[in-house]
């Protein structure tokens, strides 16, 4: 999955203009010889009623047109808004 395969995603389930910020890292190439995702990704809203509504909506998504039986799992993550994430992921470059 691509980021713009993520993101188009959140989207579709009614998400847009509600996040401030998404990361997908990225790392080796797979069997297409192309980089991958890491298999995860950080998305950041600004409200957190916007936020729960999207864990419950995104819970067990899984991608149309990608061979794999994985669903998407959710978790808080570690490091929390836009700034701290910019911030972070600046740091860990």
């Amino acid at each position: 999955v691509t980021k713009e395969a993520f993101t188009n995603a959140v989207d579709a389930l009614g998400f847009v203009g509600a996040y401030d910020f998404c990361h997908m890292p990225t790392g080796a190439k797979g069997r297409n010889l192309r980089v991958t995702n890491l298999g995860y990704a950080f998305i950041n809203f600004e409200d957190p009623a916007r936020a729960a509504a999207f864990a419950f909506a995104f819970e067990g998504h899984r991608f149309p047109g990608i061979d794999s039986d994985k669903r998407c799992v959710l978790k808080p993550a570690r490091v929390q808004g836009r700034w701290a994430n910019e911030e972070h992921l600046r740091r860990s470059r």
